[in-house]
């Protein structure tokens, strides 16, 4: 079932495979729209990617887009969070999946983002020089793996 929302002479259209998926469509689009000075275009690629399962490519994306936004670094617990996950052990598998998207992309782990780990205090994660090199070519990795 698809949602269809129309703004200002502009037509949004979320894709939905269950009631699930359809309830955080519509509160997402609901949230968004009745906020103004949030962008309609946001609001719809939001409510897609929340109504569906994030893949590797997702989860990729999405750690990197929250490192990029730390020069100075964030620790893990604080990324964790940003992702909804559990527990910051589960950045362990997540950043491998990335690394090996890396590897395939032929960028160095170390030029697109680094970890560093003080003693008593959580991992903390710095962007790198590729952060957003890095980015597109994940886009592109998830683009000819759907063709």
């Amino acid at each position: 079932m698809d949602i269809r929302v129309e703004k200002d002479g502009v037509v949004f259209t979320v894709e939905c495979k269950n009631a699930a998926e359809l309830e955080t469509a519509i509160r997402v689009l609901s949230e968004s729209f009745s906020d103004s000075s949030k962008s309609p275009v946001r609001a719809s690629a939001r409510a897609r990617a929340l109504s569906r399962p994030k893949d590797h490519y997702d989860q990729a994306r999405e750690f990197l887009t929250i490192v990029s936004g730390h020069g100075d670094g964030i620790f893990s617990h604080d990324i964790a969070q940003k992702m909804d996950l559990s527990h910051t052990k589960a950045l362990g598998p997540l950043t491998t999946k990335l690394n090996k998207l890396l590897d395939e992309a032929k960028l160095k782990k170390d030029s697109v983002y680094t970890s560093k780990k003080a003693f008593k205090e959580p991992r903390k994660y710095f962007p790198g020089k590729k952060v957003h090199e890095a980015l597109v070519r994940i886009e592109e990795l998830e683009l000819q793996e759907k063709l």
